[in-house]
C-alpha cells in the first residue's frame, strides 16, 4: 500500500506543467467568457427575452428598463 503511495507521488512530482497562453494579458476582457453563452441564455430565457438580448448584443444597443427586467 505504501509503495502504490509513492510509485503515485514520483510519478505527480515528475510530469512536466502544461504550458498556456491566456487570450489577453487583461484578465477581465476574457474572465467569465463561457459562462452564459447564447446558448446558455436560449436555454433559460423566454423565447422573447433571447430574441430582444440577442438583438442587443448583436447591434450593440443598450436594453429598455421594460426588457432588461424580463
Amino acid at each position: 500500500m505504501a509503495e502504490l503511495r509513492f510509485s503515485a507521488l514520483r510519478e505527480v512530482f515528475n510530469r512536466k506543467a502544461v504550458e498556456t497562453v491566456p487570450p489577453s494579458p487583461v484578465v477581465s476582457k476574457y474572465f467569465g467568457a463561457d459562462v452564459f453563452n447564447l446558448h446558455k441564455m436560449e436555454h433559460y430565457l423566454s423565447k422573447e427575452a433571447f430574441r430582444i438580448v440577442k438583438r442587443a448584443i448583436e447591434e450593440s444597443k443598450s436594453l429598455t428598463r421594460n426588457e432588461a427586467d424580463q
